[in-house]
């Protein structure tokens, strides 16, 4: 009536008349699971004794058993062994006289040999269970583990989702007013007052391996073993893990925070004149943010934040401290407080030089507020020009952008002191620079490597054959 096809796991029906009577054809079968990955073993015996030519006794015994992968097993799956023993006889033999009685009756008549025949059986069944799941007085199997109930999501993956944080708005200060004052302004430069200097990002394993000869900090021991910056087992923050081959390390996420060093599109001319630092870096903030698509915490039975936090003053103890805030909820975007949408792949280049900007105190953005693709300019040429960061303005044009900025600052460290160099040849201070930068020396440690790191301006630059760059990506 129909055929089945093992592999394709289908069924067709060859009835004509099945198919002819146009009613619904109900099919019933054994729910194996399709991918097994238990071993299954099949046995059978039997035994048959002729006791003489009337009687047979006999015996027989049937096991089923499933040898599991893994020793935790969920309830309707767990693995079984199975026996059943079962005794039967077979007695045969002629009757005559029951010919005999029957020739009796005045109806009927016969010549035929009677015989007499007795057979029967008995069967019992010896449940029982593999061997790798016998744990103590029999096998165990789980209900629910409660593995599948939480939720959670890594907030460490993809690190290209983080970018640099807007100014906070509506943050109180201990006294009840507003923490920072210059999240009010628009399109000014001081809003960026404040804005201190802050590296995220996750450390190359091949940077904390010792014996790695593509390590250039293979012999600094002391850089390998900061508490900064050295390699965290999974051993120290969950002793009775067990965790697979090669899962051994964490790939933390690190926050390094520099209070008294400015951060990018921070135009503070009123600094420190010997170093450049901030005055107040008790009143400093860094920042970055990212995205969270799964934003119904009920639905998803997300109901907490879990870290852990190294401590930050591991070398200096008894320090008052800064805080750590984590805002959820509405954040604004609008990263250089211009109400403007920025989008690098949307300025003029040499090849194509027609496309409308509008300049605002902060930076040169696209008038044509629709980004029609997030791709980048397909001739290399025009690259330089792009990929310039939030502003909108390469180290040249900020120059005249912020000119004030700078005559300011000269005035105040002297226009030929290391700040104001630095500060000329990168106005917005949002240049970015990779961790196996050129530059770099084999002393260099892995904080100064990942210092700018996340900067947009020159992110993400035309790979070529001969380059050896770090990859970024701008937002």
């Amino acid at each position: 009536d129909y055929e089945i096809n093992y592999d394709l796991g289908s069924l067709r029906v060859t009835n004509q008349a099945i198919i002819n009577a146009g009613l619904p054809v109900q099919i019933g079968y054994e729910n194996n699971a399709t991918f097994g990955l238990q071993q299954k073993n099949f046995l059978g015996l039997r035994l048959d004794y002729l006791y003489n030519k009337h009687l047979s006794l006999g015996a027989s015994m049937v096991r089923l058993g499933e040898r599991p992968f893994f020793s935790k097993q969920t309830y309707g799956e767990d693995p079984i062994r199975n026996s059943m023993y079962g005794l039967d006889f077979d007695y045969r033999n002629d009757f005559p006289k029951m010919t005999k009685w029957l020739n009796k009756l005045p109806f009927y008549s016969t010549k035929a040999m009677s015989t007499i025949t007795a057979y029967g059986e008995a069967a019992w069944l010896q449940p029982g269970h593999a061997k790798e799941v016998d744990f103590g007085e029999g096998g165990v199997a789980y209900i629910d583990d409660f593995e599948g109930t939480r939720s959670s999501i890594d907030l460490r993956f993809p690190l290209i989702s983080w970018t640099l944080a807007s100014v906070p708005q509506n943050s109180p200060d201990p006294f009840g007013g507003i923490r920072f004052p210059e999240a009010l302004l628009k399109d000014s430069v001081a809003s960026g007052y404040n804005r201190a200097k802050l590296a995220w990002y996750n450390i190359e394993p091949i940077l904390q391996e010792k014996n790695n000869s593509n390590n250039p900090l293979q012999r600094e021991l002391t850089e390998l073993s900061k508490p900064e910056t050295r390699r965290v087992l999974s051993q120290e923050i969950f002793p009775q893990r067990t965790n697979d081959l090669g899962q051994g390390v964490i790939n933390t996420f690190d926050l390094a925070f520099y209070p008294k060093e400015k951060g990018p599109y921070n135009f503070q001319y009123d600094v420190d004149p010997a170093t450049g630092h901030l005055k107040q870096p008790k009143k400093a903030w860094g920042g970055l943010m990212r995205a969270i698509d799964q934003t119904d915490f009920e639905t998803n039975n997300i109901e907490f934040i879990e870290f852990w936090l190294l401590d930050p003053f591991i070398r200096k103890q008894g320090s008052a401290g800064g805080e750590l805030v984590i805002n959820l909820g509405n954040i604004s975007e609008d990263i250089l407080k211009d109400g403007k949408r920025q989008y690098e792949n949307g300025l003029p280049t040499p090849t194509q030089q027609n496309i409308p900007l509008d300049e605002t105190n902060l930076a040169k953005v696209p008038r044509n507020p629709i980004q029609v693709t997030n791709a980048f300019s397909n001739d290399p040429e025009d690259r330089p020009f792009q990929d310039v960061g939030y502003d909108g303005a390469t180290d040249t044009a900020e120059q005249r952008m912020f000119a004030n900025y700078l005559n300011r600052l000269g005035n105040v460290v002297g226009t030929s002191s290391p700040v104001y160099q630095a500060a000329a040849a990168d106005p917005s201070a949002d240049n970015f620079k990779g961790y196996r930068d050129a530059a770099f020396t084999n002393k260099t440690g892995i904080l100064e490597r990942y210092k700018n790191i996340n900067n947009p301006h020159g992110n993400s630059p035309v790979a070529t054959s001969n380059d050896q760059f770090t990859n970024a990506f701008t937002l």
